[in-house]
Formats: structure tokens, C-alpha cells, sequence
């Protein structure tokens, strides 16, 4: 909701003698109430955060890369970018760190404008194993 439909809400929430019959649309209220909610949303993404660094001693987007090169291995790293939803220069650092520890590897593609292919090495492999094992017991599951 933006603030202008939320001042709208307002004003319309007047009963006859003109006094609002509920405060809490007001527009301050309205963004207390989105400020508050969006720190509840951030503590929970910190909690989630720590809690995966501490079970994988990796990062979350180090986690999203290796299992979705799991799930298809030999990208070039825009698909691998379209694939996770990372941003091109995050990407293309978290993917360098990864090949100097390595869990990846980057390597020509003949015939293809595109300069690199990123792939999974065997150690890349295991530990995405092990990332959907312990990935598995610690976040929430969707409900089916």
C-alpha cells in the first residue's frame, strides 16, 4: 500500500461527524506499522542468515550458487545470474572466490560469445551434496 492510498484510506474512514472512527490509518500509523513489519522481516533473514553460515561455514549466495549449478552444472554465469536472481557483479565475485577455493570452475566455451562455462569441480559437487542435506533440516519447509 503507498502512502497516498493510505492517506486516502484515511480520509474516507471518517464517520459523520468527521472524526476518524479507527487511528490506526492514519498515514504515520500506516508507516510505523510497514517499518515495523519490515524489521520483524529483516531479524528473521539475519537469524536465517547466521544460522546457515553456522551449519555450512558458507554464505547463503555461495549456498543458492552451488546447489543450483547442482540442479544444472555447466552454465555460462548470465543463465547462472537469470537462474538464482543475483546480481551480475555479486555473481561474478562470489563465483571468482569460489573457483580460488575450489568449488568451481570457469572455463571457455567454444563457438560461444560468451567467455566463461561455470562448473561444479568434485569438491563443488560434495559439498552441494552436503548443502541440500543440512539445508533440508534447517529452513522452513512450503507447505504442500
Amino acid at each position: 500500500m503507498t502512502l497516498r492510498s493510505t492517506a486516502v484510506l484515511a480520509r474516507s474512514d471518517t464517520g459523520t461527524s468527521g472524526e476518524r472512527s479507527t487511528p490506526a490509518t492514519s498515514p504515520l500509523a500506516a508507516v510505523k506499522a510497514s517499518l515495523a513489519e519490515y524489521m520483524l522481516i529483516m531479524g528473521r533473514v539475519q537469524a536465517l542468515t547466521k544460522a546457515i553460515k553456522e551449519a555450512t561455514d558458507r554464505t547463503p549466495t555461495q549456498c543458492l550458487i552451488l546447489v543450483a549449478l547442482l540442479e544444472k552444472d555447466g552454465v555460462n554465469q548470465t543463465n547462472l545470474g537469470k537462474r538464482t536472481g543475483i546480481q551480475r557483479s555479486c555473481l561474478a565475485e562470489c563465483v571468482t572466490r569460489m573457483v580460488r577455493k575450489e568449488l568451481l570452475l570457469r572455463s571457455d566455451v567454444e563457438g560461444d560469445s560468451r567467455p566463461w562455462s561455470v562448473t561444479l569441480t568434485n569438491r563443488g559437487r560434495a559439498v552441494a551434496r552436503k548443502l541440500v542435506i543440512e539445508l533440508g533440516h534447517l529452513l522452513p519447509q512450503e507447505a504442500e
